[in-house]
């Protein structure tokens, strides 16, 4: 029973996390004028913690707060307020998990083959032609990509 109780919530939190429209993060985007200092003290100020500047973006800090979930389906607008209100904050945003999509070359595969070879018909040994079924079978495996 505790096996297939396992198994009944992973397949939900899956769900979720595949068909969910945003996965709300613990985390937010703050730009703070003053330095490292200033976004610390104003990070332990509303409970958050300041994980450092963001890359190379000047005045720009990663705030985590570790008494929410780390990914959730709504938003903390609560938690937003308190940042977002503050007179020193000129910026913040809660960072929302993001499904990577590769958007490289798209194969398309025809179902036909797109050559004109003349001397195809003759080339029994590639098409099916062979008696008792024995040819190479290279059509199907060209419709597959090889």
């Amino acid at each position: 029973m505790h096996r297939f109780l396992q198994i009944v919530i992973t397949f939900c939190t899956s769900f979720f996390y595949i068909y969910c429209e945003n996965l709300y993060l613990n985390q937010w985007a703050v730009h703070v004028e003053g330095g490292n200092e200033v976004a610390n003290r104003l990070a332990e100020t509303h409970g958050f913690e300041n994980i450092g500047q963001i890359g190379s973006i000047d005045d720009h800090y990663l705030f985590v707060h570790r008494k929410l979930v780390k990914r959730s389906t709504s938003s903390s607008p609560d938690h937003h307020s308190l940042l977002h209100n503050d007179p020193e904050v000129k910026w913040v945003e809660q960072q929302v998990s993001r499904k990577r999509v590769k958007r490289d070359f798209q194969e398309t595969k025809s179902s036909h083959m797109s050559f004109q070879d003349p001397l195809w018909s003759k080339q029994w040994y590639f098409h099916g032609g062979a008696a008792g079924d024995f040819d190479m079978n290279i059509v199907s495996a060209w419709e597959r990509g090889y």
